[in-house]
Formats: structure tokens, C-alpha cells, sequence
């Protein structure tokens, strides 16, 4: 939910730069919002697969990278 928020946000300050006549700032604050809630998404989905499906095959190496990769988007996010 938190990410179709932060879409609804971007959106909204859109419409609002759009209106003073500043649509390049909007776009750019879509683009962000919309990189940003990519990066969660895949986060979410790595976090998931690790959870369910990877760790239990026994693969140490790959279940460490994964947790590791996990870790590097949730300090860019």
C-alpha cells in the first residue's frame, strides 16, 4: 500500500506543478517516485523469494547473496 501511495502522491504533485505551468519538475518528480517504488517492489520480491522458496533448497552461496543484494536496496530505498 505504501508504494501505490507514494504513486498517488507523485501524481498529485504532477497535477499541481502542471497547473503552475512547471510540468518538467512534474515529470520529474513521476519519474522518481516511480524508481522509487520499483526499488521497493523489487525488494519486496527478493525479500519473498527468499523467504519461500530459496532458502529452503539448501543453496547457502545463493541464499547469502540474495539476503546481501536484499539488504543493499533496502539502504538505497
Amino acid at each position: 500500500m505504501a508504494v501505490l501511495n507514494l504513486r498517488w502522491f507523485a501524481a498529485a504533485l504532477r497535477t499541481t506543478f502542471a497547473d503552475a505551468g512547471q510540468d518538467g519538475w512534474g515529470a520529474a518528480a513521476t519519474a522518481s517516485s516511480a524508481a522509487v517504488g520499483g526499488l521497493f517492489f523489487l525488494l519486496i520480491t527478493v525479500v519473498a523469494a527468499l523467504a519461500y522458496s530459496i532458502a529452503g533448497s539448501g543453496n547457502c552461496t545463493l541464499t547469502s547473496g540474495l539476503n546481501d543484494f536484499a539488504w543493499a536496496c533496502a539502504v538505497l530505498t
